[in-house]
């Protein structure tokens, strides 16, 4: 960057070290200072209540432990301040403490190591959350979020967040200021969070801009640079200082592997207990636990140690630890639990356990909600790691996993669960090997049980433990991690290998189940479906087929609603399928296709209802055509398809005979509706033309594997008839992945992760087509206050010449024939989807909710009558417009009474006024002293600027030259 000067006032203490004690300070939970005393405590204890900033503050103290846990002595690691209240100028946060003492061997160096970067603002488990910031933030950080602070040659270290921290080069300041999210966060809040933690800096350059403003104005010369004489009174001012004596460090530890920071060396013959680090945040929080119990423990990340390696430790027990992810993405901890069930005892913790229940055979899938750092109580069996234990406990919760109770390998039993049936822990019923669903990361006298369950203290527990494992010879015997090991009448596996169940079968089985309960719903039966259709109660289809032969540039684009698969779980959970769909429209999709699956993708049949409802009342016929995407078998899913408003359906001739599928397309299309069909090979394609198909979908995912394979198209769509439309599925992410298959013949896309994950959908349509994205200038013009808005434009060239004065509002009057004011919502909602207005102004009545409801900005007037009380209605409205009390009729009124009708803003403190436009009786004449006298956030002026009538140009540009220049 060269020269450039950084100012800042972190709040947050990234890492301290001070005479080896290293300590950690975790910020998480914000709210703004309050007005008075009073609301200061309010706002307080309301944050210290608040269920989601007590969750993520304990994650980040879990967190803090964590990375304390791995270069000091566990033995003294403490939380020595849990969940305090901070101050600071414009926000408060809540604030722990946490402290170890460093071991020998580590120094201020790894300590730093160990903790950077802050779990605030990296999120947790660290590598893993780093890794999404990386393809997500599309602004690179800087020096943000990064740390500032010293290290002394005393082995000393402090060091802050480097937030609340501006960069100065070349003239301009940059401040950067974010929040942490999690899945129950408030956009808007973060949002407005986000800005109150910036107030601070921005109030710092405005007192600079003031203070140098006033000097320039008094012409005085800028302080220069003063001489101090030092204390001997009668040294040589230019002398040269001596040199600092530096010091070499030559013995700093080793740190390629993230192994080397935190393993020691057990003495020869040492028994030690082997943890695995599944790249979790929390993996030393067990660490401790384990060293608490008298383990010596070694501990290595889940790619960076084999089999080998390990069998040549003196193991007593293994620890399996938490991790992001599902558990075929944790390394070696798979062929651990294998290789050593029934020959050493091995607990499973989260990811751990979740290992444990789909290496036996079960399924691994979304829990139904996402918590972490929640608490939940649970019950258990009262045997092994819960011997001893009471029942219903709280115990924390890190996860959005959890293993598929209907699925539970016939070698493992449930050993707690939630109150809703939630699988919370299993064991195997013949080996000593045990998983729970519960990470031990809150600090509790439960969790060191837990723990000490497979670390036994006393050698009569610890030969109890061992006398339930098997010999090695009863260990699971077969290789390949694909096939389901079939049960002996003991409970022993087989070698004898049964078909695997692929995931396309075991959703198809599902569907079956929901399809099934579904018909038995009160009027819901097949039946009354049939007569739904027969009085007419869906709406009329548009052509699917028509819609993708004739997009607006080629290919047609399938947009797809999704928020969650098989293979990527959660996309975005609370995706919001008709408001994604009117993007996915508006950005010129020619099909939405909407998932109503709803264990594997989060979908349902009320999203495909809402998502016809809104493209119907914004784009009438001219809507794009509506796809169900879903494992369709069944005349009863195609019916609820067509009342729901679907134009096409889905179905796979993977999972459906030639017989049920000719009778599917021939149901589909009685309803006015034409079949997707999908095909996965050339076998496939040729089944799905003989069957008369018109539309194919080309999927390059195996519905059976999840495997992609993207030149599935390219191969399978070869000597296609020229009638029939091919497109092509899954793993497109842009142009590159489009054109090969534009060159062979395909005419369609259907994309899904990627449009979801888009920050802008237009943009990325148009790169599917090959066009440039619209243009978005690269220096928008800045906003001058005040703004100027014209009223009662009726020209073309009045708003262009209002627009090229720097104008910033123009508004037409709209008169709907036979309509007066105080319409009702839902008629000036259709203005609005009608005519592409961008603000809505209202001069009646109307109630200030109505803002809430509409697409736009509002600005509500309010007439000021001097002769009665008058008042801002507070509401949701963004603007208010001060008027004469009787408007257009070219009289001012008395100025005076603005600062009372604005000195309080809607919810903001009393010194921030509410903004308002002013209006009423202005011209060339007086805008000036109106704008000195009320200090308006903008102007309005319609009779003011004409002449006979009507608008005059020249007065436009004389009225908005003078608003510029008034003095606020």
């Amino acid at each position: 960057m060269k020269d450039f000067q950084i100012v800042g006032a972190s709040p947050e203490m990234l890492a301290k070290v001070d005479d080896r004690k290293v300590y950690t300070h975790p910020i998480a939970g914000t709210r703004r200072r309050g007005r008075s005393a009073e609301e200061d405590d309010a706002l307080a204890k309301d944050l210290l209540s608040d269920e989601k900033e007590r969750a993520e503050h304990i994650m980040l103290v879990d967190l803090g432990r964590n990375d304390v846990n791995r270069i000091c002595d566990p033995a003294t690691v403490q939380v020595e301040s849990l969940m305090h209240i901070e101050k600071y100028s414009h926000v408060m946060h809540i604030v722990s403490v946490v402290s170890g003492q460093l071991r020998p061997e580590q120094n201020q160096f790894t300590a730093f190591r160990s903790i950077f970067p802050a779990g605030t603002v990296s999120g947790s488990p660290k590598v893993k959350a780093i890794e999404l910031i990386r393809d997500l933030e599309k602004t690179k950080r800087g020096i943000y979020a990064g740390a500032v602070g010293h290290f002394d040659y005393s082995g000393g270290m402090d060091t802050c967040i480097a937030i609340r921290t501006m960069v100065f080069k070349d003239g301009c300041a940059y401040l950067q200021a974010g929040g942490g999210i999690v899945y129950d966060s408030n956009q808007e809040d973060e949002y407005v969070e986000t800005i109150n933690k910036m107030k601070s800096s921005i109030t710092a350059l405005e007192r600079a801009e003031d203070y140098y403003f006033d000097l320039q104005q008094q012409e005085s010369a800028l302080v220069g640079p003063v001489a101090v004489a030092n204390g001997s009174g009668g040294a040589d001012a230019n002398a040269k200082a001596p040199a600092p004596v530096v010091k070499t460090y030559t013995n700093l530890p080793t740190l390629q592997s993230a192994n080397a920071i935190y393993n020691l060396t057990p003495a020869k013959g040492t028994d030690v207990t082997l943890l695995i680090d599944n790249y979790d945040s929390f993996v030393f929080n067990v660490y401790q636990y384990l060293c608490q119990e008298g383990a010596n423990v070694v501990v290595y990340r889940n790619d960076q140690v084999t089999l080998d390696e390990i069998k040549k430790l003196n193991l007593k027990n293994i620890v399996i630890s938490p991790g992001p992810g599902h558990p075929a993405d944790s390394g070696i901890s798979l062929a651990v639990i294998k290789e050593f069930a029934g020959k050493l005892p091995i607990l499973g913790v989260c990811l751990g356990e979740q290992a444990m229940f789909h290496l036996y055979g079960g399924t691994v899938t979304y829990a139904g909600s996402i918590v972490h750092g929640k608490t939940s109580t649970i019950t258990h069996d009262g045997k092994g790691l819960y011997a001893d234990l009471p029942q219903n406990f709280s115990v924390t919760r890190y996860h959005s996993l959890a293993g598929d109770k209907a699925t539970l390998p016939d070698c493992l039993e449930v050993t707690s669960w939630t109150a809703d049936g939630l699988v919370m822990g299993v064991r195997h019923k013949e080996f000593t090997v045990e998983g729970v669903q519960c990470a031990a990361a809150k600090w509790s006298e439960q969790d060191a049980r837990i723990t000490r369950g497979i670390v036994p203290s006393s050698p009569d527990v610890a030969e109890a433990a061992t006398s339930r494992a098997l010999p090695a010879a009863a260990a699971p015997a077969s290789d390949a991690m694909d096939v389901d090991q079939a049960p002996n009448t003991n409970g022993a596996a087989s070698t004898k290998p049964t078909p695997k169940e692929t995931i396309l079968e075991r959703i198809y089985r599902q569907r079956r189940l929901d399809v099934a309960a579904a018909q038995q719903r009160p009027g819901q039966s097949l039946a009354q479906l049939r007569q739904l259709v027969a009085v007419g109660a869906a709406a009329n289809p548009v052509s699917f087929y028509d819609r993708l032969r004739n997009p607006p540039h080629a290919p047609a684009v399938m947009a797809e609603v999704k928020r969650a698969s098989p293979s990527k779980g959660i996309i975005d959970g609370t995706a919001n399928a008709p408001l994604q769909a009117l993007e996915y429209a508006r950005a010129g999709a020619s099909v939405i296709s909407v998932l109503t699956e709803p264990t594997w993708f989060k979908g349902d049949l009320a999203d495909l209802q809402a998502v016809h409802n809104v493209l119907l009342t914004h784009m009438g016929d001219q809507r794009p055509a509506v796809l169900r995407k879903d494992f369709v078998f069944d005349e009863y899913q195609i019916l609820e398809a067509r009342l729901a408003g679907a134009d096409a359906v889905l179905l796979i001739v993977a999972m459906l005979t030639d017989a049920e599928l000719r009778q599917l397309i021939t149901i589909t299309r009685v309803l006015g509706m034409e079949p997707l069909v999908e095909v996965n090979s050339k076998d496939e394609m040729a089944r799905a033309l003989q069957l008369g198909a018109r539309v194919v979908g080309i999927n390059n995912r195996n519905l059976h594997t999840f495997d992609v394979d993207m030149a599935t198209t390219t191969t399978v769509a070869q000597g296609v008839p020229k009638d029939v439309i091919v497109c092509a599925l899954s793993g497109i992410w842009g142009r590159k992945d489009v054109e090969p298959y534009l060159a062979g013949g395909v005419q369609a896309v259907l994309v899904g992760e990627a449009l979801m994950r888009s920050s802008d959908k237009r943009a990325f349509v148009r790169d599917l087509w090959g066009l440039p994205a619209t243009h978005v200038p690269a220096s928008p013009r800045p906003l001058t206050f005040p703004l100027v808005k014209i009223c009662g434009v009726r020209t073309v060239e009045h708003a262009v010449r209002g627009r090229a004065r720097r104008c910033r509002f123009s508004s037409a009057i709209i008169q709907v024939p036979g309509t007066k004011r105080n319409q009702p919502l839902v008629a000036i909602a259709r203005v609005v989807r009608e005519t592409g207005i961008d603000v809505v102004q209202l001069h009646g009545d109307e109630l200030v909710e109505y803002a809430t409801y509409l697409l736009v900005p509002v600005i509500k007037v309010t007439r000021v009558d001097t002769s009665k009380p008058a008042a801002v209605r507070d509401g949701p409205h963004h603007l208010a417009l001060l008027d004469s009390a009787h408007g257009g009729s070219g009289q001012a009124f008395d100025w005076t009474v603005v600062p009372s009708l604005v000195a309080q803003g809607e919810g903001s403190p009393a010194s921030e006024r509410l903004p308002f436009l002013l209006a009423g009786g202005l011209n060339v004449d007086n805008v000036q002293r109106a704008i000195a006298a009320t200090r308006p956030f903008g102007v309005d002026v319609s009779s003011g600027i004409e002449v006979g009538g009507v608008k005059s140009v020249e007065l436009i540009a004389q009225f908005v030259d003078r608003a510029k220049r008034s003095e606020m």
